[in-house]
């Protein structure tokens, strides 16, 4: 009767749990559209943390007070360790924070299946937690060493990895976009980076409580913890990055620049044709050879529009404002206030920019006629040879590479400090165990 009444009140702390993270969830998108998301991360880390001590405490009886300031001193030092690489970092931090949830929001919205299928998966998979660890609750002795292990396990698999399994392809797109700018991705990066840290102990853990720091069979006790080595969490940290972080950013950053450079180069392509137009003297040829230019340009403008899902949604938005509901307005706002960031609205603002140019030049040029005509095209040719000009310098410094200082000396900083907590784990853990 008494189990039954425990298990209870792990269902009531459970569901409010569930509750209070959809909440903090919802909070922390809101804000973050609006470049504000610090309070809102916190209410969540406390919250994932909090929950799964929590948790393992309702039902098995193990809490131990450092282990779990060992955990949260560990998360917190990466949030400080974030403040000041991101300060050094290139670019305005505000704008890159808003156009990294607004990827993600394109990541929805172009793989809507797959994402939905992901979620629905979370949430499956946290939903059948009471069911998996009833068994085991009601099967184990309360607080008895077994029970403890295994509701750690249970914990992990269902409540830790699986977020893990949920974040990793999302933030696989960001870095491999070839939409987002280099600063945004850098920002990305040192924040997965960072990540690192937090993730230690749970790697640790895992490690012991799947009997995999050693040759010797499953550990049954905490006392086992303490031998747990701190070199094998860091390896399968530094491992564990390098393929899910280190190498979609390296594949991200040249994509992102073949493409900003194809963009560039088109951008060129069409400020050439249109000052070659004017340049040459043949008034009578202008209303129509301008005119075929204003069809190509507006042709590359729907054709990018055409080929991704995200951009068709966007303008329509755009086009029909009645349609932009409340909830909505956030994201379209971000959108707006960030859209110089993404190359592909660089490159549509550039084609409605430069539609309108010709569409003032053809206004100008049927005023006038013969020499007169012509020397005001010469006036708008030096114009766009000018911006011709511009481009071809853009052109020539994405071709440069951006210096990577800033990512080698936060990655061998984390990866020092990864290590210490790794030492920190280990001799808390002895603590914890007796020894």
């Amino acid at each position: 009767m008494i189990k039954a009444l425990g298990f209870l009140l792990f269902l009531i702390v459970f569901g409010a749990w569930i509750w209070l993270c959809a909440k903090a969830f919802n909070k922390l998108q809101s804000s973050s559209l609006a470049g504000s998301s610090f309070w809102g991360s916190e209410a969540l880390l406390l919250l994932s943390q909090g929950g799964f001590f929590g948790f393992v405490y309702l039902l098995s009886g193990l809490w131990s007070l450092k282990l779990v300031l060992l955990f949260l001193a560990s998360a917190h030092l990466g949030i400080l360790l974030n403040l000041p690489l991101t300060a050094i970092l290139s670019g305005d931090a505000d704008k890159c924070s808003i156009r990294w949830i607004w990827a993600g929001r394109e990541f929805d919205i172009r793989f809507t299946k797959f994402s939905k299928s992901i979620l629905y998966g979370l949430g499956l998979v946290c939903m059948s937690y009471p069911f998996v660890v009833a068994h085991a609750y009601f099967h184990y002795p309360w607080s008895s060493e077994i029970l403890k292990v295994v509701i750690i396990k249970y914990s992990l698999i269902l409540l830790v990895m699986s977020g893990y399994a949920v974040s990793l392809p999302i933030t696989a797109f960001l870095l491999m976009s070839e939409n987002v700018d280099d600063d945004t991705r850098q920002r990305i990066f040192v924040n997965q980076l960072i990540g690192m840290i937090p993730t230690a102990p749970f790697v640790a853990l895992a490690i012991w409580v799947f009997g995999a720091a050693g040759p010797a069979a499953p550990p049954t006790n905490l006392a086992d913890l303490s031998h747990t080595l701190s070199v094998r969490p860091l390896l399968l940290l530094l491992g564990f990055f390098a393929a899910t972080i280190l190498l979609p950013y390296l594949i991200g950053t040249q994509r992102a620049r073949k493409h900003r450079l194809g963009l560039l180069q088109a951008r060129r392509t069409y400020v050439a044709k249109l000052a070659d137009i004017l340049e040459s003297p043949t008034a009578t040829a202008y209303a129509g050879k301008l005119g075929a230019l204003h069809g190509e340009i507006l042709s590359a403008g729907n054709n990018l529009i055409k080929d991704n899902t995200f951009l068709q949604a966007v303008e329509e938005l755009e086009r029909n404002p009645s349609q932009i509901t409340p909830d909505v307005q956030p994201f379209i706002d971000s959108v707006r206030k960030t859209r110089d960031l993404d190359p592909r609205f660089a490159f549509l603002d550039f084609t409605k920019q430069l539609d309108s140019d010709v569409a003032e030049i053809v206004t100008d040029l049927q005023q006038r006629t013969g020499k007169d005509a012509e020397e005001a095209a010469g006036i708008w040719a030096k114009k766009f040879e000018q911006r011709k000009d511009e481009i071809a310098k853009e052109i020539d410094s994405s071709k440069t590479g951006r210096p990577t200082a800033t990512i080698i000396m936060s990655t061998v900083g984390t990866t020092i400090i990864t290590g210490i907590l790794g030492e920190v784990s280990k001799s808390a853990w002895q603590i914890i165990s007796g020894k």
